[in-house]
């Protein structure tokens, strides 16, 4: 779409939600209205609208635009260097480290936000080929009621946490919801990674079907097998430094079994500033 102001014209996003899914368009518009949320690497908020299309109301989430597409469309149809992996890498986590953290300022306060559905598709690639997190309808801030006895199993089946797929009083906790976040993002690190190295391959591509139920990713990777993708040594860590420094610790560091035990995104963001 196009935005205008006075004179000036800027090409923009607009994502339309039908009436029917009016609580994720309310959710998104929520999220992205939060004090001190703008970064850059969250998606550049506009506007939200409703639209009269004569046969039914539109819902708008009017944002910036980003051409290259969603990170997992760019890494199928684009080989990347070294180099390009690094600044994405970086990029997606210092923006899910500024989602999660609580920023306390004279103006406002921030509270921490849990995406709840980190993944590749919900990553936009700006035109310096750094990235953005997108997609809010299921995030959470630690000041909402979470349902306790709900279940908050909510996002896409491929990348849900152990702790997700087990179920159980975890899943009405908010630090457990951000935990999840970072085994998500080890997968998302690892398709940037595995990019670097070969073709274009989902997380758990060589054992999970297409479109995965719970069931199959929970006996893939909760206990006992504890499936994560694979991390060949001699391809990895002679990848180059991204490479290296993901397969050195750092992925199986966000996709730990024990949430308790994960690096949390800032402490990711540090070991990334290497690149």
């Amino acid at each position: 779409g196009t935005w205008r102001t006075g004179e000036v014209s800027d090409t923009v996003a607009v994502k339309i939600f039908h009436s029917r899914a009016e609580a994720s368009w309310s959710r998104e518009g929520e999220i992205y209205a939060t004090p001190g949320l703008a970064h850059p690497s969250i998606l550049g908020f506009i506007a939200i609208d409703n639209v009269d299309a004569g046969w039914e109301t539109q819902l708008w989430l009017i944002t910036d635009y980003h051409a290259n597409g969603s990170l997992q469309t760019y890494l199928m149809e684009h080989s990347i260097s070294c180099r390009v992996a690094a600044g994405m890498c970086h990029s997606i986590v210092t923006g899910l480290a500024h989602l999660h953290t609580e920023l306390i300022s004279a103006g406002f306060v921030k509270p921490g936000i849990a995406h709840c559905d980190v993944k590749s598709n919900n990553i936009l690639v700006k035109a310096d080929l750094t990235c953005c997190l997108a997609d809010f309808g299921l995030a959470v801030r630690e000041t909402d009621e979470l349902r306790r006895d709900g279940d908050r199993r909510v996002g896409t089946v491929r990348y849900l946490s152990p702790q997700l797929l087990d179920g159980g009083p975890a899943l009405g906790s908010f630090a457990n919801l951000q935990q999840a976040d970072l085994y998500a993002l080890g997968l998302v690190l690892w398709e940037v990674g595995q990019r670097c190295l070969g073709p274009y391959s989902l997380p758990y591509a060589e054992w999970a079907p297409a479109n995965p139920s719970l069931d199959d990713m929970r006996q893939l990777v909760c206990r006992p097998r504890c499936a994560r993708p694979a991390l060949p040594a001699d391809a990895w860590l002679a990848g180059g430094p991204v490479c290296r420094v993901l397969a050195d610790g750092l992925l199986e560091a966000l996709w730990h079994p024990e949430p308790g035990q994960r690096l949390g995104a800032l402490g990711s963001s540090s070991g990334l500033r290497s690149f």
